[in-house]
């Protein structure tokens, strides 16, 4: 796959990951397609990597409230939902994550194909 917006991390027999990367300028903000099988199961699990950075133009003391507070709702209520804008600027970018995801799908169509030839095997 020859796509300039996505990064082949891992590539073998039934395993691949695809990874793009926002164009927000932060270095761990990232989409990652894997296509795996799980107990001979093929899947394709989409992973958001991002992280959340302090307003470096607010007061100290809100910035430590803010932190406070989200430590507080973890440690309490034992979960912290962030919500995250994925950047795509170009339609180039854009297609290469859709092609992305067609070659995912296509990956654990041809899985389930396999398991199938298997199952009917072992019948």
């Amino acid at each position: 796959m020859e796509r300039s917006n996505i990064e082949i991390e891992k590539d073998h027999e039934g395993y691949v990951i695809f990874r793009t990367t926002c164009e927000c300028g932060v270095e761990n903000h990232s989409i990652k397609v894997i296509v795996d099988e799980e107990m001979g199961i093929p899947i394709a699990t989409l992973f958001f990597e991002c992280g959340w950075r302090d307003e470096w133009k607010a007061k100290w003391w809100k910035i430590l409230w803010r932190r406070l507070k989200c430590a507080c709702f973890l440690l309490f209520k034992g979960h912290l939902y962030l919500d995250e804008d994925f950047i795509f600027r170009s339609g180039e970018h854009l297609e290469d994550f859709l092609h992305a995801l067609e070659q995912a799908s296509e990956q654990v169509r041809k899985g389930w194909e396999r398991k199938q030839k298997k199952d009917e095997k072992t019948a």
